[in-house]
């Protein structure tokens, strides 16, 4: 039997059976966004909301960010088990590990549509993960709060802050970000950092809250009690235990992610200062300096750059800015479909 039989023989069944009763423990309208910055620690703070006993945390899914997109160019048929089939297929949302069938048993009876399908997922995961509450951490979903808000009015948000100087550094180190230009990391860095703070005053304390990842690496405990207050549930010692279990990073990811799984590591706060040549950090600064100081970070000043050092950093910069970034894009896309070769994945920062 193939997977669309199977999906409409599971869609037959439910229906006549209803829903299992595993899932009524499940709370469906209020689940934990985790946002921010990649390489911000939205990770280490997604592995330690995951060890709360009552806290399903899923795999990046990048559904509102990518997936929607994606699927809705692709055409398919807006049927329960074909978008079902589509979405368990996907490269970020397979990670969850969802069969089939516990994702029809939340879907079937709602409409057929991404936003039903995106709850589905959610309900479905706390529930196979034998917990009340869905929490899910996609970085970009920083830029979709109003959306998610519209669809969960008590969903809680958590954007964790880094200095985009450490979150430099830390995007050398990953594959995905090694060979990418500086100008567009500190990009999405400003650009990230711009939406934190329209989001913060934008939407309700209740709803939206920020963390400093310094915060979350020196003081864990303080931090993470501070965070469980927000969040409406108690603080639990396991949750900064390497011993209790973790779901929230896929083995495929471990190579880059794999450090959140350990203890809050303090030397992580402030690396830039001993790791980044003082040539290096003005061109940061130069790059984010005033979203730095808007943040709260210090030593931004940029004081032994020359004329046309400034010059040509700005220069670089260019291709990023407001209204050209997207003509930008454009024309890197055009280019690598000029040439016949794949186009790198340097530019996936929505830009506000």
């Amino acid at each position: 039997m193939d997977s669309v039989a199977l999906l409409e023989s599971v869609s037959q069944s439910t229906g006549a059976l209803g829903h299992p009763s595993h899932v009524s423990n499940v709370e469906h309208n209020r689940p934990i966004f985790v946002v921010g910055c990649q390489r911000s620690g939205t990770t280490a703070l997604s592995v330690m909301l995951d060890r709360h006993s009552n806290i399903a945390m899923l795999p990046e899914t990048q559904f509102y960010h990518t997936y929607i997109q994606r699927d809705v160019l692709a055409g398919g048929p807006q049927l329960h088990y074909r978008m079902i089939e589509r979405a368990l297929n996907d490269r970020f949302i397979c990670a969850t590990g969802l069969s089939p069938e516990e994702v029809l048993d939340q879907y079937c009876e709602k409409e057929p549509t991404h936003d039903s399908l995106f709850r589905s997922i959610l309900s479905a995961f706390a529930a196979r993960q034998g917990k009340r509450r869905a929490a899910e951490k996609s970085c970009h979903h920083l830029f979709h709060v109003q959306k998610l808000l519209s669809l969960y009015p008590d969903a809680k948000f958590i954007c964790i802050l880094r200095d985009g100087r450490d979150v430099f550094q830390s995007l050398r180190n990953v594959p995905w970000g090694r060979n990418k230009p500086v100008a567009g990391l500190c990009r999405a860095w400003n650009s990230f950092a711009r939406e934190m703070l329209r989001c913060q005053q934008r939407y309700s304390p209740r709803n939206f809250t920020v963390v400093r990842f310094a915060d979350l690496m020196l003081r864990p405990e303080f931090t993470l009690r501070m965070l469980c207050e927000f969040i409406g549930e108690a603080f639990e010692p396991g949750m900064l235990s390497e011993c209790t279990r973790s779901a929230a990073v896929p083995s495929t990811e471990l190579g880059w992610k794999g450090k959140a799984l350990g203890r809050p590591d303090a030397s992580r706060v402030g690396a830039w200062r001993h790791s980044a040549a003082t040539s290096e950090i003005e061109r940061l600064n130069f790059y984010m300096g005033r979203m730095l100081e808007r943040t709260g970070y210090t030593d931004t000043q940029v004081t032994g750059a020359s004329l046309i050092r400034r010059i040509s950093w700005m220069l670089a910069y260019v291709p990023f800015l407001p209204g050209i970034f997207p003509i930008a894009v454009r024309v890197n896309r055009f280019f690598w479909w000029l040439i016949g070769r794949p186009k790198p994945s340097v530019y996936h920062v929505p830009l506000k």
